[in-house]
């Protein structure tokens, strides 16, 4: 049986002074970005029963899914690890070399945990990186909003198509529209199961439309509590999940 753990990287508001010192617009501007961007009442879609993993510092000052250096597709939008800007090219931060070194600090202890955990349950990992998302915020993307209600979002040599298919059919059979790898693309996968082929760790995205659970920007609870209970069926078919890559 694989264990199954829920990742939530973007909802966190937590924010370190040591970061904080960088921004460079008012208060009252970043909490707008903040509250935009963030992943906004993920952890509480985490079913209950289930292990989470939830990174705490806001992603505006630290992005923990991205990588460091210039194979990061996002460093050229300024969103990189390290954000300079947001989604509509606002500068929020000066970024300097002394505030990038302050700010892996955070970046490499969130992957050392999560390295740990592979390692941990090296005979059987499955990782729901779960997200949301806002049509009208998605970048570097070639399609066009309206998105779907549910991004299911993964590469083949971790999570096989039929896996995500049998996914996707939990969402459609509950009314919900889905797709695959748009907007968004991949999973989630510690650096120590990138590194190390004995461990047996799969990974899938979910990504789910702030639409759905807040329409008018206030949080829909009932809606929250029929999302969680959908994610708990993913989580049970993770549990017995082959590990194939293919098909499986």
């Amino acid at each position: 049986m694989q264990k199954v753990i829920f990742h939530v990287p973007h909802d966190g508001t937590a924010m370190p002074s040591e970061l904080m010192s960088s921004v460079c617009v008012p208060m009252e501007v970043f909490n707008f970005y903040q509250e935009k961007m963030r992943d906004n009442d993920v952890q509480k879609m985490v079913p209950l029963g289930y292990e989470s993993v939830c990174f705490n510092v806001s992603r505006l000052l630290c992005d923990v899914e991205r990588f460091i250096g210039e194979g990061e597709p996002m460093e050229k939008f300024g969103m990189g690890f390290c954000y300079e800007k947001v989604y509509d090219g606002t500068v929020i931060k000066v970024v300097t070399p002394q505030l990038k070194e302050a700010t892996e600090k955070y970046y490499w202890a969130h992957h050392r945990q999560m390295d740990g955990l592979a390692e941990r349950y090296r005979k059987g990992l499955f990782l729901i990186d779960l997200h949301s998302f806002s049509d009208d915020i998605v970048v570097n993307c070639n399609e066009t909003a309206p998105f779907s209600d549910i991004c299911l979002g993964y590469e083949e040599k971790y999570c096989g198509r039929g896996f995500v298919q049998l996914v996707d059919d939990i969402f459609r059979k509950a009314g919900y529209s889905v797709s695959h790898n748009v907007p968004y693309q991949g999973s989630f996968v510690p650096n120590a199961a990138l590194n190390d082929g004995s461990i047996v760790c799969s990974s899938m995205m979910v990504e789910i439309n702030r639409r759905l659970y807040r329409p008018c920007g206030i949080t829909d609870e009932c809606e929250i509590v029929r999302l969680r209970t959908l994610l708990k069926q993913v989580a049970h078919e993770a549990e017995s999940y082959s590990g194939k890559a293919a098909g499986g």
